[in-house]
């Protein structure tokens, strides 16, 4: 059987093999990225959600962190409870003046509290000596 003339091949023009060497090249990466992006995009979704949702729910509101400003000052916070508050404070210049006026309330009833209990000590030790002077001055 001879082959017809349109069954033959023919000689291709300039660049036209690496015209379609290039298309297909293109056509596989495109495919690549589609299958890469049906996976790449849900789990980045999902890393900014769970990103999102960490830093919101360590962000305190005003009552909230109101409500915690008297052991955060004592230290009785964990750290990230203290980092929450420090961060609410950091951004809220109302709960920062509520802040400086309880930590200066707060470190007053300590000097109070360490003078009565020093002056409480000094009468309790210092009562029979004072008997004693007391009684030596009768004499």
């Amino acid at each position: 059987m001879e082959p017809k003339d349109s069954d033959q091949w023919q000689q291709c023009p300039s660049g036209t093999l690496a015209g379609v060497a290039q298309d297909v090249r293109n056509r596989q990466r495109r495919e690549l990225l589609r299958r890469v992006g049906s996976i790449a995009i849900p789990i980045m979704l999902i890393a900014i959600g769970v990103g999102y949702w960490q830093s919101t729910s360590d962000q305190l509101t005003c009552p909230e962190a109101y409500g915690v400003l008297g052991e955060y000052i004592n230290g009785q916070l964990d750290e990230r409870q203290a980092s929450a508050v420090e961060r609410h404070l950091a951004g809220c210049e109302k709960c920062s003046k509520a802040y400086e006026a309880m930590k200066k309330q707060i470190d007053a009833n300590r000097v109070q509290t360490v003078a009565n209990t020093f002056r409480a000590e000094l009468n309790q030790n210092s009562q029979p000596e004072i008997e004693q002077l007391a009684l030596g001055y009768r004499r």
